[in-house]
């Protein structure tokens, strides 16, 4: 994925962010969230992941 994408992410306990995509690794996913800054979700933890346009 490229970096200044922006994505909406869902976790499996129902939270939702949304920011431009930083990284990515084999455990993690890391984004600058319009509300919370700069944070790191566990991959484990997604159950989505879809590009904004």
């Amino acid at each position: 994925m490229e970096t200044n994408k922006r994505i909406k992410i869902l976790t499996n306990s129902g939270y939702k962010y949304e920011g431009r995509f930083i990284s990515q690794d084999k455990f993690f996913i890391e984004i600058d969230d319009d509300k919370q800054g700069i944070i790191k979700v566990p991959l484990a933890n997604i159950s989505l992941i879809k590009e904004v346009v």
